[in-house]
């Protein structure tokens, strides 16, 4: 039988909470704010000519996940990386596009 000895999630006993996905952007459209996309998947996809883009746009896509316990993270909002334990496992990912 697999088992995983982690602090956090052991398995096979099911996690304590839900892991989740938190996806925001930042566009032209929003400013340059981030504006949360309103999703809890794992995965987004992002379609220039649905979301009214223009060639030459500029979009940033960024996801933090979050496990089943709650932690701030340690880095400030301009960093487009960030692991909480400064470990490369990573709670924030930030992917920069242009529309061509």
């Amino acid at each position: 039988m697999r088992t995983v000895d982690d602090d956090l999630n052991a398995y096979p006993t099911p996690a304590l909470g839900p892991i989740g996905f938190h996806w925001s952007i930042r566009s032209p459209h929003t400013n340059g704010a981030w504006q949360a996309l309103g999703t809890d998947e794992s995965s987004v996809v992002i379609d220039p000519d649905l979301g009214g883009y223009a060639k030459g746009d500029a979009i940033d896509l960024r996801v933090e996940i979050t496990d089943d316990t709650p932690r701030p993270l340690p880095c400030d909002d301009s960093i487009a990386q960030c692991s909480i334990s400064a470990d490369g496992c990573m709670q924030r990912q930030t992917w920069s596009m242009v529309v061509r």
